[in-house]
């Protein structure tokens, strides 16, 4: 059992996109340090499930969520089942360009995705769980971002790296 002096007991933390990377890495933490994590997915559905065992085993619980926030459907049902839901952290972590095109081909469809992943679900999420921090004058919103938003990533072709804008 970890040391828990400093922790998040009591507390419910949201990381996104915490299947693998810094998001899972997040996630074990605040379950090693006490907290109720909720781990969010869109496809790693293994791996959720082995870092939801991490976090157990750090001696916390947890549950799994599952939302593609690359669609606003899936945004807004992460929201929906967040509803009445105490969320003290909210750590806004999915990300990605989704794919490396070339500007000429890049979509419509494809920026919209990208968008949507990147700066729009990190908004109405926030905008989810907000209220409720005010009203309990207490809560924390970490928005995660990556060496991408400086560079466009190692070889990229994206007209623009959208998670700059954040």
């Amino acid at each position: 059992m970890s040391d828990r002096t400093t922790g998040f007991q009591g507390l419910t933390a949201l990381v996104t996109g915490a299947s693998s990377g810094i998001g899972a890495a997040t996630a074990i933490a605040f379950g090693s340090k006490g907290a109720h994590v909720l781990v969010h997915y869109n496809r790693q559905e293994e791996q959720a499930n082995q870092v939801l065992a991490a976090v157990r085993r750090a001696g916390a619980e947890g549950e799994l969520v599952q939302a593609d926030l690359s669609h606003m459907a899936g945004v807004h049902a992460l929201i929906s089942a967040l509803a009445g839901r105490r969320i003290d952290i909210l750590v806004n972590n999915s990300g990605s360009l989704i794919r490396r095109t070339p500007l000429l081909e890049f979509t419509e469809d494809l920026w919209d995705q990208v968008l949507t992943l990147n700066l729009t679900s990190v908004f109405f999420l926030s905008q989810a769980v907000v209220a409720g921090m005010a009203e309990r004058k207490s809560g924390v919103i970490v928005n995660v971002s990556s060496i991408a938003a400086l560079n466009g990533g190692a070889r990229a072709r994206s007209p623009m790296p959208p998670p700059r804008a954040l």
